[in-house]
């Protein structure tokens, strides 16, 4: 068992649960529920941190995410939703007013 990533919030921890999740990399999250982050000042042996299972996939995990953290950020522009008219966010591909899908 090896930490890959250790950080304050706990949603980027679990986005990148899911990263290794996908990949197919046996892992968990230490301090899930720790409540010492929430009360106090929280100290690296509290945080919410991921670790591979296997420590022979630390260094493919540890790339994963490299790779993940370095792409360059995709901007998809908005669009105008065909039923209602709507503006949706591009990064959505069903309106979220009417839930019908983006056109090709």
């Amino acid at each position: 068992m090896r930490d890959v990533f250790i950080n304050h919030d706990f949603t980027r921890v679990a986005h990148y649960k899911g990263i290794l999740d996908e990949a197919g990399i046996p892992n968990f999250v230490r301090n899930e529920s720790s409540l010492n982050v929430l009360t106090q000042m929280p100290d690296n042996l509290s945080l919410p941190a991921l670790a591979v299972t296997n420590d022979e996939d630390y260094d493919r995990a540890i790339e994963l995410l490299r790779a993940f953290m370095q792409a360059p950020e995709q901007t998809t522009p908005d669009w105008k939703c065909s039923n209602c008219g709507e503006t949706v966010p591009g990064n959505f591909d069903t309106c979220w007013k009417c839930g019908t899908a983006r056109a090709s």
